[in-house]
C-alpha cells in the first residue's frame, strides 16, 4: 500500500477550547467556591478591617482629648494600615485562592497569609503605581482607550502573583490572555460589577427598611452598631466572591490562551499611556492643585475683606443713615400722595 493512501491517524495532542466559560457557571462556582471556603477568605479582609477600626477608634479617642500629638501619629497609622493592609489583602488572598484551587489540603492561616503578602508589598506597590499611571493616561486619551487597556490588564494582579511576573511583564501576560477576548472578558467584568453593586444596593435598601423595626425594638446607637455590622459583613463577602470570580476568569483565560497570543504589539500603547499618566499627574501636581488652592486663596480673601467692611463701623453707620433717609423718604411719599376718598 502506498503510505500517501492510509488513512490520516487523528492527533492525540488536546486541542484546548478557546471559547470562555458562560457566566452562569462562572457565577456558580465561585459561589459554591466561596460557600466551602469563606471562613479564610472572609477572615483575610476582616483583619484588614478590624485593624483599620481600631486605627480609627484611637484617633477618635485622641481627638476627643485635645492631644494633638497623637492624633498626627494615628492619622499616619491609619493611612499606612489602609495602603499596606489593602495590597497585603489582595497578595494574601489571590495566593488562597490559588493554593484552595490546587493544593489537595492545603494549610492556611490568616496569619500566614498576611506574612505572604507583606513579603510582596513593595513589588506590589510598584505594579500598582504602573498600573494606574496606565489606567489614568489611557483615559486621559478619551474614555474608550481608558476602558480597552484596562480590561486589557484586569488580570495583572493574577500574573504578578501566581506567574511571578513583575513590572510591565505582568500588564503585557495580562494582555497576551486577553487578546482576542476582549468583548467576551469585559462582558464577564461588566456582569461581576453589575452584580457587587446589585447585591450592595439591595443590601442597604433592606437595611434601610429594617431600620424601621430596629428602631422599635433597640435604641438607635444599637440600631446603627447592627446595621454597620451587617453591612461590613455583606461587603467582605462580596470582596471575596469577587476575588474568586476574578481567578476563575484568569484561570479559565489561561487555559484557553490563543497560539498566538503575543502582547508586543500592546507594549508601546502601554508604554505611551504609562508617560501620558505621569505627565498628567504632573500637570495636576504643578498645575491644577496651585491654581485650585490660589483660586480658593483668593475667594478666601475675598470673603475676609467683605466681612470685614461689614464689621467696619463707618460702614454700619453710612448702612444706618441710607436706611433711615429711606424710610424717610417712604414717609413723605405716603403722605404727598392723595387720598382717594377725598378726590
Amino acid at each position: 500500500m502506498n503510505p500517501q493512501d492510509q488513512a490520516p491517524v487523528a492527533s492525540t495532542v488536546p486541542v484546548k477550547s478557546q471559547q470562555l466559560i458562560g457566566p452562569g457557571e462562572l457565577i456558580s462556582s465561585s459561589v459554591t467556591f466561596l460557600k466551602k471556603n469563606w471562613k479564610i477568605l472572609a477572615g483575610i479582609p476582616a483583619s484588614l478591617f478590624v485593624c483599620g477600626f481600631i486605627a480609627v477608634l484611637l484617633l477618635a479617642l485622641c481627638a476627643a482629648s485635645g492631644l494633638l500629638p497623637l492624633v498626627i501619629i494615628f492619622t499616619i497609622l491609619y493611612v499606612a494600615v489602609i495602603i499596606v493592609g489593602g495590597l497585603t489583602v489582595y497578595s494574601a488572598m489571590i495566593n488562597a485562592i490559588h493554593r484552595l484551587s490546587t493544593e489537595t489540603s492545603p494549610s492556611l492561616t490568616i496569619l500566614g497569609q498576611v506574612k505572604f503578602g507583606i513579603k510582596l508589598f513593595w513589588p506590589f506597590l510598584l505594579l500598582m503605581i504602573i498600573t494606574g499611571l496606565v489606567t489614568y493616561g489611557s483615559f486621559a486619551l478619551f474614555v474608550i482607550p481608558g476602558f480597552i487597556v484596562a480590561v486589557y490588564i484586569s488580570t495583572s494582579l493574577f500574573t504578578f502573583i501566581i506567574d511571578g511576573k513583575r513590572g510591565f511583564g505582568a500588564l503585557l501576560e495580562s494582555c497576551s490572555l486577553v487578546k482576542g477576548r476582549w468583548l467576551a472578558t469585559f462582558g464577564r467584568i461588566a456582569l461581576l460589577a453589575l452584580l457587587c453593586f446589585g447585591v450592595m444596593f439591595g443590601a442597604q435598601i433592606t437595611l434601610m427598611l429594617l431600620s424601621i423595626l430596629l428602631d422599635v425594638m433597640f435604641p438607635p446607637a444599637v440600631t446603627g452598631i447592627i446595621m454597620a455590622v451587617v453591612i461590613f459583613a455583606v461587603e467582605i463577602l462580596m470582596i471575596s466572591f469577587a476575588m474568586i470570580y476574578m481567578y476563575k476568569l484568569y484561570v479559565d483565560l489561561k487555559n484557553t490562551r490563543l497560539p498566538d497570543a503575543s502582547a508586543a504589539s500592546m507594549k508601546p500603547w502601554l508604554i505611551a499611556s504609562f508617560i501620558l499618566g505621569i505627565i498628567v499627574v504632573l500637570v495636576y501636581i504643578f498645575v491644577v492643585i496651585p491654581l485650585f488652592i490660589t483660586g480658593f486663596s483668593q475667594l478666601s480673601q475675598s470673603s475676609r475683606a467683605q466681612q470685614q467692611m461689614l464689621n467696619d463701623p463707618k460702614f454700619k453707620a453710612q448702612m444706618q443713615l441710607l436706611q433711615q433717609q429711606m424710610q424717610a423718604a417712604q414717609q413723605n411719599s405716603s403722605t404727598n400722595s392723595p387720598n382717594p376718598i377725598q378726590q
